[in-house]
């Protein structure tokens, strides 16, 4: 019994024995592995990556001057509108008789006017009447002195037409505000109202947009601000068509910046370099804006290179 006990432990020995000399074997005489590659140039663009979103190129909110019951809508959500079109009308027959009273007046000072001019004309032909006649002095100075009165009617009766086209047009842009006017060309994006409805004054009712000008607007934090201006360039992809890259242009940069979930963020936008056709207001893009490019430099892999007494 005792000498099994010796055989086993002498065989747990040299087992034992074996794995370590296998181990110290396979790894004393195992060679160190290296990748190579083919040093070459390239072009390097380092670029940051952001999220935006579609916006219209132009957009208003617009609403009445002067409140009141709307009368007319004349077109609806979806419609395309010239620049100049009127979107809406509200009550405005006080302003409208206002308007029409006016104007009235300033017809009238135009009229009284043309027959203070007449008499200017008349008494002048009298005087050269006189004159071929070889009329005395006294009844000349008579006709002068007429014709004075004459001219001072009429400088009197131009301040006159002055202040009744100024009224006139007073009364004017009064009943321009009980209108909507589209500012520019576009489509209505959003009209929440309907007619016989009361609209408050500057309370938007009516939302316009451009219809085929579109720009992206997106998001940058404080850190990467700085890395870029207006005039860089970048890649966009949108959500709607993934497979496809459209080139970019950074046109603006907001000065001031904005909070976007408690973060301070600086808006950016970006105009397309092309024509896009297809757009849709709020459709999702990724944004990639190229901070520095490097053209016909060496290329290798960023995992070859290591720093040594500080330096790469």
């Amino acid at each position: 019994m005792k000498k099994s006990i010796i055989n086993a432990g002498l065989l747990a020995i040299l087992v034992i024995g074996g794995i370590v000399a296998s181990f110290l074997y396979t790894n004393m005489t195992k060679r160190p592995e290296y990748s190579t590659i083919t040093v070459k140039t390239g072009n390097i663009t380092s670029a940051l990556s952001i999220n935006g979103s579609v916006k219209p190129e132009n957009s208003a909110d617009l609403g009445f001057e002067i409140g009141g019951t709307i009368t007319k809508l004349p077109y609806a959500v979806g419609d395309a509108v010239p620049a100049g079109a009127i979107l809406a009308n509200s009550d405005a027959a006080d302003l409208s008789a206002q308007y029409q009273q006016t104007q009235a007046l300033a017809q009238s000072a135009e009229s009284i006017l043309n027959q203070d001019r007449a008499l200017v004309d008349k008494a002048n032909k009298q005087l050269s009447s006189l004159e071929d006649t070889h009329a005395s002095s006294a009844d000349k100075d008579a006709q002068r002195a007429e014709i004075n009165s004459a001219r001072s009617l009429v400088s009197a009766q131009k301040h006159n037409v002055a202040a009744a086209q100024a009224g006139a047009e007073a009364a004017r842009v009064q009943l321009n505000k009980k209108n909507i006017v589209a500012p520019f060309a576009g489509i209505i994006s959003h009209q929440d109202v309907k007619v016989g409805e009361v609209a408050q004054s500057n309370v938007p009712i009516i939302t316009l947009m451009s219809g085929d000008a579109f720009k992206i607007e997106a998001y940058v934090s404080e850190l990467d601000v700085n890395d870029f201006k207006v005039g860089d360039g970048a890649n966009v992809t949108l959500d709607t068509d993934s497979g496809k890259q459209y080139a970019a242009t950074i046109t603006a940069i907001d000065p001031a910046e904005s909070t976007i979930n408690k973060v301070p963020s600086y808006k950016i936008t970006l105009n397309f370099s092309d024509a896009v056709s297809g757009l849709r207001s709020g459709t999702g893009a990724s944004v990639a804006i190229v901070s520095e490019n490097k053209q016909n430099v060496v290329v290798i892999p960023q995992n070859a290179v290591f720093k040594n007494n500080g330096k790469n």
